[in-house]
């Protein structure tokens, strides 16, 4: 049963990392057009 649990938790974490990351790229893309559209 711990065990079980142990790899829900990691798997979890792994998505939310993902989610983290995924986000900032996203971030980070429209800020680059926002600034290629201000020139």
């Amino acid at each position: 049963m711990k065990k079980n649990n142990y790899l829900h938790e990691k798997k979890f974490a792994t998505a939310v990392r993902w989610g983290l990351i995924h986000t900032l790229m996203k971030g980070q893309k429209s800020t680059f057009n926002y600034r290629k559209a201000a020139e």
